[in-house]
């Protein structure tokens, strides 16, 4: 069966990671991002925004899971093909200050629309736009990758995550992916 492939990740090596994690209530996992078919990491970060990356990128991740979650090929299609759409938009750096000061602003209006997106929002309004989800487990502006996992959770198995032993420093100019 087809699958669309998501990669959770966790760095320790920003302010916008450690809110991220503040604001999931325990899990470890600051970002999230979609593998492509040709095997890219498709995602939002603070820097770059909503970027096609080669999965080479990252060297900074300190712990990671893969989650395949079943899809019809159409859903697949329509997955990708929303997340192709919205490269080149800014990271929502409001989405995070509205985290960290506990500010539940309510729904941007017209979220597929939105013109800047945090990873889990990317994320979270690729999957209702395919149909894999029938509603956001948070407002889709303001969704963590703690609720992307537990809507993974509801349509597959969850996997062990992988440790990397030895993750490199994040150089000061650039944006890992905990930095979601």
């Amino acid at each position: 069966m087809p699958s669309v492939r998501l990669r959770f990740v966790d760095t320790n090596d920003s302010l916008v990671s450690r809110v991220i994690r503040g604001a999931e209530l325990g899990l470890a996992y600051s970002h999230v991002e979609a593998v492509t078919p040709d095997g890219r990491y498709l995602g939002a970060l603070t820097n770059g925004g909503v970027q096609s990356r080669p999965s080479s990128y990252d060297t900074t991740w300190s712990q990671q899971l893969f989650v395949d979650a079943p899809a019809t090929d159409p859903q697949a299609a329509a997955f990708y093909a929303f997340l192709q759409s919205k490269i080149g938009l800014p990271y929502d750096m409001t989405a995070i200050a509205e985290m960290a000061d506990g500010a539940l602003t309510g729904e941007a209006p017209n979220w597929p629309a939105a013109n800047a997106y945090t990873c889990s929002a990317l994320v979270t309004a690729a999957l209702l736009t395919a149909g894999l989800i029938k509603g956001a487990p948070a407002t889709v502006r303001l969704a963590t990758p703690r609720d992307v996992l537990v809507a993974c959770a509801a349509l597959t198995p969850i996997g062990t995550p992988e440790v990397n032993p030895r993750p490199a420093l994040a150089p000061a100019a650039t944006s890992a992916p905990g930095t979601a």
